[in-house]
Order: C-alpha cells, then sequence, then structure tokens
C-alpha cells in the first residue's frame, strides 16, 4: 500500500478517535443512553481498517493476498497503536488524573493486548474492505 493509503487510515482514525466520544457524550446528555464502552477504543481500528482495504482494491483493482494483507495489517496496527498512545498523550493534561497507576510490566502486558487486538482487527478488516469493494464492483458489472 502506498504512503496516501496510510495517511488516509491515520486520518480516519484521528477522526474516528475524537469523533466518537465527542458523539457518544451527545448522545449521553441528550438521551440518557451511555454506549460508552472498550467498544470505543477499537472502533476507530475496525473503521480505517476497512477504509484502508476499501482504497487498497480501489487502487489496485483486486484484494490482497494472504501475505499482503498481513504484512499491511502489521503496518497498520503500528500506526494504530502510535496515533492512540500520541492521542493520549495529547490528552494527557486533561485526563492525566483518570489514567490508573500501574507497574511497568503491568503496562507492557497492556500494550502487548493492544497490539495483538489491533493486529486481529486489521487484518479482518483490511481484507473485509477489499472484498467488499471488489464484491460490489462485481455486481454492477
Amino acid at each position: 500500500m502506498e504512503q496516501s493509503g496510510y495517511i488516509r487510515f491515520a486520518a480516519w482514525y484521528v477522526g474516528v478517535s475524537i469523533g466518537l466520544p465527542i458523539f457518544l457524550m451527545i448522545l449521553l446528555q441528550l438521551t440518557g443512553l451511555d454506549l460508552r464502552s472498550a467498544f470505543s477504543f477499537v472502533f476507530p481500528m475496525m473503521i480505517s481498517a476497512v477504509m484502508a482495504g476499501t482504497h487498497y482494491a480501489r487502487r489496485m483493482g483486486r484484494v490482497p493476498t494472504s501475505g499482503e494483507a498481513w504484512a499491511i495489517s502489521v503496518r497498520l496496527m503500528a500506526l494504530g497503536f502510535a496515533l492512540s498512545v500520541g492521542i493520549i498523550l495529547a490528552l494527557f493534561p486533561v485526563t492525566g488524573s483518570l489514567i490508573p497507576t500501574l507497574s511497568p510490566l503491568t503496562w507492557a502486558g497492556v500494550a502487548a493486548f493492544v497490539l495483538l487486538v489491533f493486529l486481529a482487527l486489521a487484518r479482518v478488516f483490511f481484507a473485509l474492505g477489499a472484498k467488499n469493494h471488489i464484491d460490489k464492483g462485481a455486481s454492477r458489472g
């Protein structure tokens, strides 16, 4: 995947990461419905990976091979994790007191778990986005 695909992924990721909590807070204020959960943390990766897969299929005209999908998914996982850490650090002055004090070993375990979840999400949803784009084109043709 070329550089513009990663830039698009980053834009979607940051946009959804910032927009979703705002939307959920507005929804809570207007309706009293609280939909905040761990899903809010994985949703940006899911949407961004689908959009990256769609972009890939549009540019390449095909679904990625398994090897290509894994290689791209590893990069998406790393980019998503870096963006998440960046967003957390940028918001740290506002939310610092909400972050629990954990041992470095515990933080390493949390990071490893998040990386594994991000890799699985990136792999599944990247391929799904590409396949859906190709299937949609085949059903029209």
